[in-house]
């Protein structure tokens, strides 16, 4: 009798003493996220195994002993490739938190990263350590010290200040109108043809602009659109029913997979983590 494949873990929470930062201890046997992206900082450590992760046009094989860190709004995708399993610790850091240990640094604005994989075998201990220890939560003092002393020495050892080159000014309106469109009418059944006829493109060229501008398509930065509203109404206490409908997505189920795909959670796990973070209690 075949003996059935481990089932793939994932446990989310959120930090009650550092606001802005979660959380996420994974497991996967299989696993592939579609090219998506996050609106914080997202800062991964493996434990055990690896994966292929793609970003910036390059594939990189992620192993042991190497932190990998996304800038915000920086699309990415991976796979486990020739890895049976890949365990691994990561933090999705909102501005707030970046913002509390750029002040810590004496900065007046946030470095960003200029590579995805950093091989700094003395601050993946650090990272992962602190993982552990924003897990357990038992010590406050200890929980935030743990935090600000792996992040202020990955912004001083990895970090640029330098400030990113700007969009062609065309390019750069054209995108805010196709955005603000997605923004206000991601609810909807919305078209790329319609989308395009808006700003003035073709659908090919409205493509190019996204993919040249962002690195996403026009649809998957629009699912990044109604996943963010979708955690917003989650937030608020809307059902995952509820949230599916208002937020454009065919059913709850397609929510939930969008989910898993670019979160590596569902719903409900979101919801509930809120929820403990928070002290409120739902039904």
């Amino acid at each position: 009798m075949t003996r059935p494949e481990p089932a793939n873990r994932t446990t989310y929470w959120s930090d009650k003493t550092t606001p802005g930062v979660s959380l996420l201890h994974a497991d996967f046997r299989t696993m592939n996220f579609r090219p998506h992206s996050h609106d914080a900082y997202v800062a991964v450590v493996t434990e055990i195994g690896g994966s292929v992760i793609r970003s910036r046009g390059d594939e990189f094989e992620v192993q042991d002993r190497m932190l990998m860190i996304f800038n915000p709004d920086e699309p990415h995708e991976g796979w486990l490739g020739g890895s049976g399993r890949w365990r691994y610790r990561s933090l999705y850091i909102s501005k707030s938190a970046t913002d509390l240990v750029a002040e810590s640094l004496g900065l007046d604005r946030i470095p960003r990263f200029l590579s995805n994989g950093i091989a700094d075998q003395e601050l993946c201990s650090a990272f992962l350590d602190m993982h552990r220890v924003l897990e357990t939560g038992e010590d406050p003092g200890h929980t935030r010290e743990s935090f600000l002393n792996a992040f202020c020495t990955l912004f001083r050892r990895h970090g640029d200040l330098r400030r990113p080159q700007a969009d062609v000014p065309a390019d750069s309106t054209l995108l805010s109108r196709a955005v603000a469109q997605m923004e206000e009418r991601y609810s909807e059944k919305l078209l790329l043809d319609d989308l395009a006829a808006e700003i003035g493109l073709t659908a090919f060229q409205l493509i190019a602009l996204f993919k040249r501008c962002t690195g996403l398509t026009p649809h998957a930065y629009l699912v990044q659109i109604r996943l963010r509203a979708a955690c917003r109404m989650l937030r608020e206490g809307t059902s995952i029913a509820e949230t599916s409908f208002a937020t454009g997505f065919y059913d709850q189920a397609a929510m939930t997979n969008q989910f898993r795909k670019t979160f590596a959670i569902t719903p409900l796990q979101y919801t509930r983590a809120w929820a403990r973070s928070h002290h409120t209690v739902r039904n």
